[in-house]
């Protein structure tokens, strides 16, 4: 019957990338424009106008980035454009998994947004062998930061890094903001076990410092609008989910999210999501997120 027919929902203005970009642009120029005004005809001391130019920067900000940023991560890419070794040979999870990953971002991020890329970017050992693969991620919209994985192998420097692949940041014992929005992270190791060997203690100890010292940079970055987002390659945590040197540095540290990988396969016991002690921890693994990006902000 006509009078019982449900009247369809409306569409989610922001989804659609072309009206984001109208109401992120006109409401930039008109909080903007506004802030020139009252610069130029308000009366008042210097001091007050400079208060006000703060506090109309500061809203300027929150519409710039708050509005209109969108956060996302995966890692563990595996990518092979210039070597042999592909991927599917480890299962069907794994068959066509970039085209995958391409048509979900294609799909999600616009050039305003930031994508997070948690390490295992390359089967390259050289930066010649990874720069195919780079080149790939480079020509896909939205900032892109990068952390390291256990084989990238190719990755020397930090210094190296940028000049090898301008179109990206690198989070190597440092912080990188990107809006409102302050990224901070380590590789990590494996966790200290009975089985663990001197030169795993050794790393695991010189991660756990880096750690330290990319938070350490975040926090004097840190202002009071700004989201942290903590990138590590190595889960902090067993299956168990238990307390770690790890996640007791981030707690000492308040990120309001966590990202890992290095996990695979049908057989990992993890959940995409958790929260432990207030943070949020995200699986970033790509073929354990089916190929897609995981929305972090």
């Amino acid at each position: 019957m006509r009078g019982s027919a449900r009247r369809r929902a409306p569409a989610n203005f922001f989804a659609i990338p072309v009206f984001r970009y109208l109401f992120f642009y006109s409401a930039s120029f008109c909080f903007t424009l506004l802030h020139i005004l009252f610069l130029l005809f308000l009366s008042g001391t210097h001091e007050s106008r400079a208060q006000l130019g703060a506090l109309c920067f500061a809203f300027e900000r929150r519409v710039w980035y708050s509005l209109d940023m969108k956060v996302y991560a995966i890692s563990d890419l595996h990518l092979s454009f210039a070597v042999d070794k592909p991927m599917d040979i480890f299962g069907d999870g794994w068959q066509d998994h970039f085209e995958k990953v391409k048509a979900d971002w294609l799909g999600k991020v616009t050039p305003e947004d930031a994508v997070l890329l948690g390490g295992d970017i390359s089967w390259g050992i050289s930066v010649a062998e990874a720069a195919p693969d780079y080149a790939a991620l480079a020509e896909l919209p939205g900032r892109k930061i990068v952390l390291r994985g256990n084989h990238d192998y190719y990755w020397s420097t930090l210094s190296k890094m940028r000049t090898a692949f301008p179109d990206f940041d690198f989070v190597q014992n440092n912080c990188v903001r990107a809006g409102n929005v302050l990224v901070a992270g380590s590789r990590g190791w494996t966790l200290p076990s009975s089985s663990s060997t001197p030169e795993d203690a050794k790393i695991y100890a010189r991660e756990l410092e880096r750690l330290r010292l990319s938070l350490t940079d975040m926090s004097k970055q840190r202002g009071e609008d700004d989201k942290v987002v903590v990138m590590l390659h190595y889960p902090p945590f067993e299956a168990d989910r238990g307390d770690t040197e790890v996640t007791a540095l981030l707690e000492e540290f308040k990120p309001d999210a966590v990202l890992y990988g290095h996990l695979h396969g049908k057989k990992v016991r993890v959940q995409p999501e958790i929260i432990k002690h207030g943070i949020r921890y995200l699986l970033t693994s790509c073929d354990l997120v089916k190929n897609t990006l995981v929305p972090v902000f």
